[in-house]
């Protein structure tokens, strides 16, 4: 069992249970903590690769990475919430449920704080450009046509960080209900089809809306592409994430013992 404990006992032994802010701020306090090293780290390596080859790039290493890295950063946070802290949270009074839901909250601060990073990369990329003669130019397709549409930016990676963090719950749920071996192998269906769904959503344009959905586009176009619709659509597909998760979670043996 892990070590990491939660304390509510400065709120009154009344509201604990129905307190839903508590929990989701004790897993975002976990989630930061990761990420302050995982921030650190990458502001490092950053550092080092553009003061080694930074005037011979001519693409944005920062849009390859954002597009991937802290997707994946977040999608463990959220197999990490359900692996390690849904006992914890369940035995200091939560339900099930109420963990489901505080879960949800957490990643998406992480992911918000996330793409507030990113959006301080995308400036820092800016005035390496302008006061250098730097030619580090955007190559995917965005919802944004330059790195200034802080809107555009912010809301672009939020929602895809907070995809990657709800497949993480369901692909905790099957690691912590089936176990190492058979939670891997459920990774096809835990993980790789909601991403695979998602990503398919997140490409869309506004034909779909317009003609329905035999005009989708089935095909994968790589992490560097969004548009505004597809935005909207995946926002609308992480609310069915939440209540799959919700529905499987809710009722899931608890574990004395992690194995």
């Amino acid at each position: 069992m892990t070590a990491a404990s939660y304390d509510l006992s400065a709120q009154p032994a009344a509201v604990q249970p129905n307190n839903l802010l508590a929990p989701a701020r004790w897993l975002t306090a976990r989630h930061l903590d990761k990420a302050l090293w995982f921030t650190g780290i990458v502001v490092v390596i950053f550092g080092v690769v553009l003061t080694a080859i930074g005037a011979d790039i001519s693409f944005s290493l920062w849009e390859n990475f954002v597009s991937s890295g802290p997707a994946w950063f977040t999608l463990a946070m959220g197999a990490t919430a359900v692996t390690s802290f849904l006992p914890v949270l369940v035995a200091q009074g939560q339900t099930r449920g109420r963990f489901v839901a505080a879960a949800a909250l957490a990643l998406a601060a992480l992911a918000a704080l996330l793409s507030i990073f990113v959006l301080v990369g995308y400036g820092a990329e800016s005035l390496l450009n302008e006061r250098l003669g730097w030619s580090m130019a955007l190559v995917g397709e965005h919802t944004f046509d330059s790195r200034s549409q802080i809107f555009l930016v912010f809301s672009e990676y939020f929602v895809r960080y907070l995809l990657f963090g709800l497949v993480g719950i369901l692909a905790g749920y099957g690691f912590y209900r089936a176990g190492g071996w058979w939670g891997t192998l459920l990774l096809l269906l835990t993980a790789a089809l909601p991403l695979g769904l998602g990503n398919i959503l997140l490409v869309q344009e506004f034909e779909i809306i317009r003609q329905g959905f035999a005009s989708m586009t089935f095909v994968w176009v790589g992490l560097t592409t969004a548009t505004v619709a597809g935005l909207g659509l995946t926002l609308a597909f992480e609310l069915v994430l939440f209540f799959v998760c919700y529905a499987l979670l809710r009722t899931v043996p608890i574990r004395t013992k992690l194995n």
